[in-house]
C-alpha cells in the first residue's frame, strides 16, 4: 500500500511527488506511460523555446543585415535538441530514484479502489491524476491527415508552405516560428480574429504583425475536408459564401487540447463532456482521496508554472495542512505569454473581462521605447486595467520585445491587488539600467 499514487509523469506529477516524497519521507509511486518531464519537455516549452530563440536570429539578422537568406541545417538542429531532452528525460528518472520515487511504466487504469498498469495492480491512500492532455483534432472528412503540434517536433525538414487550422496561442508560435524559417503559412480561423482569448490590445498587435510578415490569415470558415495529394495535402473551407480549396505541403490542426482521461473508469469521478476532471477548492475529485492537478482539470490554465505549482500546493495541503487559502485561490492571476514576433503577454483581467465583472475601470495605455525595437518599427505597448472603486491593478498586458521578462514583475502587483498610486511608489526607486520599463510608466 503506498501513500501517494500519482498518475502522470509530466511537470504536475513530478512536482508532486518530489514533494511528497523528499519533503514528508512519503512512500510515493508514479505511473507514465511516456517519456518523463510531460508534454513541457518533450512537446511544449522546451522543444518551442529552442525553436523560438533559433528563429529569432533570423529576425535579428534581417534587421541587421537585410533580408539575404540565412542557412539552418534543421536536421542537425533536431538532433541536438532531441539530445537534450532525452538528458532531462534521464534526469527526472535518476531524481525519481534519488527521492525514492517508486516508478511504473505503462497506461494506468484507475478503477474504484486499485489502479492496473499491465498486469500490475496498486493500491494507495490517496491517488492523485495529472495526465496532462494533448492536441485535439476536428471532426471532418479526411480528419486523419491533419498533423498536430506534436507532429511538428518531429519535422526532418522546414516545409514549403502549411496550413493551420486555429488562432491561438499554440497556432500562432508554430506559424510565427515556421515563417522565420522561410515556410509559407496560412492560417484558418472559424471566427474572426487571433488570440480570442487575449486582450483586444494584444489581438491587434499580433493581428498586424503577422499580416506584415506576410502570413495569411482566413476567417470565418469551416473545414469540410482534408484531402491528401501528390504534392501534400488539399483543404476545402465553407464559408457563407461558397466553398475555397486551398493546398499545402502540410496541415496542422492546432484548435486547443483534449483531456487524457479515458482511463478514468470510476464512474463517481464526474467529468465533463470534454474529458476534464471537476474538483473542488482543492483539487479533490467527486470521489473520495482521489485528487487533480494540471491540464486534465476544468479550472486551472494548460501551463506548467501552473501544474508545477499546484504539485507542490496539493502535497502541502495533503501533509502539512497549513495552507490557509484554497488552492484554486492560489492560482489566479497567472501571467501568460505568447511567443509570436515579438512576444505577448497577460496577468489578470482583459479589458472586456474588467468591464464586464466590475462596477466602473480605466485603462491606461502606453507605448515605450525599447532598445531592441532597432528590429522592428514596433514600439512596446502597455495596458493597465484599473478598478476605479478600489483602485487596484486588476490586469496588465503587455506588447513588444522581452515582454515575458517584464511580465514577470507586474503579474506580483496584480496577484497582490496593489493600487496604481502604489506602484508609482514602489517604483521610484533607481534602476540599473537607463531605460527603466516600470518607472517610465508614471514619466
Amino acid at each position: 500500500m503506498y501513500d501517494l499514487a500519482v498518475i502522470g509523469g509530466g511537470s504536475g506529477g513530478l512536482a508532486l511527488s518530489k514533494r511528497a516524497a523528499a519533503v514528508y519521507g512519503k512512500k510515493v509511486l508514479l505511473i507514465e506511460k511516456d517519456a518523463m518531464g510531460g508534454t513541457c519537455v518533450n512537446t511544449g516549452c522546451i522543444p518551442k523555446k529552442m525553436l523560438y530563440n533559433l528563429a529569432s536570429l533570423n529576425t535579428e539578422g534581417k534587421c541587421l543585415y537585410g533580408d539575404q537568406k540565412t542557412e539552418h541545417n534543421w536536421k542537425e538542429f533536431r538532433e541536438k535538441r532531441d539530445k537534450y531532452i532525452q538528458f532531462l528525460n534521464e534526469m527526472y528518472i535518476k531524481r525519481n530514484e534519488k527521492d525514492e520515487v517508486t516508478t511504473a511504466k505503462g497506461i494506468a487504469v484507475i478503477g474504484k479502489d486499485s489502479i492496473n498498469v499491465g498486469e500490475d495492480i496498486y493500491e494507495a491512500k490517496v491517488t492523485v491524476l495529472a495526465m496532462g492532455s494533448r492536441p485535439s483534432t476536428l471532426e471532418c472528412t479526411g480528419k486523419e491527415n491533419f498533423m498536430t503540434s506534436d507532429d511538428f517536433f518531429k519535422f526532418d525538414e522546414v516545409p514549403a508552405s502549411i496550413v493551420i487550422i486555429g488562432t491561438g496561442y499554440i497556432a500562432i508560435e508554430t506559424a510565427c516560428v515556421l515563417q522565420e524559417f522561410g515556410c509559407k503559412v496560412t492560417l484558418v480561423a472559424r471566427r474572426t480574429g487571433v488570440l480570442r482569448a487575449f486582450d483586444e490590445m494584444i489581438q491587434k498587435g499580433v493581428q498586424d504583425s503577422l499580416m506584415r510578415k506576410g502570413i495569411r490569415l482566413i476567417e470565418k470558415v469551416t473545414v469540410t475536408h482534408v484531402e491528401k495529394v501528390s504534392e501534400g495535402v488539399r483543404i476545402t473551407l465553407a464559408s457563407e459564401s461558397g466553398n475555397e480549396i486551398i493546398s499545402a505541403e502540410k496541415v496542422i490542426c492546432a484548435i486547443g487540447r483534449h483531456a487524457n482521461t479515458e482511463a478514468v473508469l470510476n464512474p463517481e469521478i464526474k467529468k465533463t463532456q470534454y474529458g476534464f476532471i471537476d474538483t473542488d477548492d482543492f483539487f479533490q475529485t467527486t470521489y473520495r482521496n482521489v485528487y487533480a492537478i494540471g491540464d486534465i482539470t476544468m479550472d486551472q490554465q494548460m501551463l506548467t508554472p501552473v501544474a508545477i505549482f499546484c504539485g507542490r500546493r496539493l502535497a502541502d495541503y495533503l501533509y502539512k495542512n497549513t495552507v490557509k487559502r484554497t488552492l484554486k485561490e492560489l492560482v489566479q492571476s497567472v501571467p501568460t505569454v505568447v511567443f509570436s514576433y515579438p512576444p505577448a503577454g497577460s496577468v489578470g483581467y482583459t479589458e472586456e473581462q474588467a468591464r464586464n465583472i466590475k462596477d466602473s475601470v480605466s485603462v491606461k495605455e502606453f507605448q515605450l521605447f525599447h532598445p531592441a525595437s532597432l528590429f522592428s518599427s514596433q514600439k512596446n505597448t502597455y495596458k493597465f486595467i484599473v478598478c476605479n472603486e478600489t483602485s487596484e491593478i486588476c490586469g496588465i498586458h503587455v506588447y513588444g520585445y522581452e515582454c515575458d521578462e517584464i511580465l514577470q514583475g507586474y503579474s506580483v502587483l496584480v496577484r497582490n491587488n496593489i493600487t496604481y498610486s502604489q506602484m508609482s511608489e514602489y517604483f521610484q526607486s533607481i534602476g540599473a539600467d537607463p531605460y527603466d520599463i516600470l518607472s517610465g510608466v508614471f514619466e
